[in-house]
């Protein structure tokens, strides 16, 4: 469940400026998604939020960053068959070395001990690698809980859950109690220390807004280019056509 929600927002609010307008995004079911976008609102108003300043309020920061930190290196497969299927094999040798490194002297990722050795973390998935092959994004799409989407992207969600080293539990031969409580432990304890470091960012967000669902809207579509195009994606790619 989180994942999606790790490429739609631990990175959302980073684009504050130059966003393009809302209507050249493509969004022919807005009424649907405006609805369920007011739906995610007060769902997290009134639960995700308090509980993640419960716990911004409890845990270190250092210890946040370790969570972040160990499911960054959890999703290393997601990243290394993103980078082939684009063909970037030089970032796949990264992301390899990345995950050897932190799995062993990062103490299962904990600490992100591969960057010190000068090896960055590139952000990749399915939907990704999609759109590095030319397939446009499609229609816009507000997902319950998981927020922001498109076409593209949903189905790619789908091909990352599949690479998840988490969705392997389900497939085990541990009883039902056990995988339950990995899974939803697993999935709460991500989707906490992602909120809990968007609090103020969020805030902001909805306080500059003249229309909070437009700003995010936008924001996704520019951080989903960015991604495909490694920070630099041309300008007209920005808009996409009914």
């Amino acid at each position: 469940m989180t994942k999606l929600l790790r490429i739609n927002l631990i990175l959302l609010f980073a684009t504050f400026s130059n966003l393009t307008h809302a209507e050249d995004i493509s969004d022919p079911i807005e009424p649907f998604n405006r609805g369920m976008f007011a739906f995610n609102n007060v769902l997290d108003e009134y639960f995700f939020e308090p509980v993640a300043t419960g716990y911004d309020y409890v845990v270190p920061n250092s210890a946040q960053n370790s969570v972040s930190n160990f499911f960054i290196n959890l999703n290393s497969p997601v990243y290394l068959v993103s980078d082939i299927l684009q063909l970037k094999f030089g970032q796949a040798l990264t992301h390899t070395e990345r995950f050897v490194i932190n799995t062993t002297i990062g103490l299962l990722g904990l600490f992100d001990v591969a960057k010190e050795f000068g090896l960055e973390h590139h952000r990749e998935d399915i939907g990704s690698a999609f759109g590095y092959w030319g397939a446009r994004p499609g229609f816009y799409l507000v997902l319950p809980i998981l927020g922001p989407s498109s076409l593209r992207d949903g189905i790619g969600l789908v091909g990352d859950s599949f690479l998840s080293p988490t969705t392997a539990v389900g497939f085990s031969n541990l009883n039902s109690d056990t995988k339950l409580m990995i899974l939803g432990g697993s999935n709460a304890l991500q989707f906490v220390n992602i909120r809990s470091s968007l609090l103020e960012p969020i805030r902001s967000a909805k306080e500059a807004s003249v229309d909070y669902y437009s700003f995010v809207k936008n924001s996704y579509q520019q951080r989903r280019q960015g991604i495909i195009y490694d920070g630099n994606p041309p300008e007209e790619e920005y808009i996409e056509q009914e």
